[in-house]
């Protein structure tokens, strides 16, 4: 419920201080989840984690996108869905942009 809040308020409404807020509070969330306990894991794992980076991204925070670009990569590499293709290389492109010698 989280990232769907966060993801209104930042792509849909443009408030990207409570967007920050609320991937803040799901990546709290899924620090205190174990997929190993779960039926269904989450096949977007990490992608609080882009979406994050996004947002420091937008407000020219480049410094602080650049680390969170690379858990989410580091997190869809480690992922065995087939989901987490399009989001592995949507995190080498944007790790590629955020980095000084770009």
């Amino acid at each position: 419920a989280w990232a769907e809040l966060g993801y209104r308020y930042f792509y849909q409404l443009g408030d990207d201080s409570q967007a920050l807020e609320c991937f803040t509070r799901e990546r709290e969330l899924s620090n205190h989840h174990s997929p190993a306990q779960s039926l269904n894991p989450n096949p977007l794992v990490g992608s609080y984690a882009e979406r994050m980076g996004d947002i420091h991204a937008f407000r020219n925070e480049l410094e602080k996108a650049l680390p969170l670009y690379q858990e989410a990569l580091d997190l869809s590499m480690k992922a065995t869905f087939i989901v987490n293709v399009m989001a592995t290389a949507r995190c080498m492109c944007k790790i590629g942009w955020c980095r000084p010698q770009h």
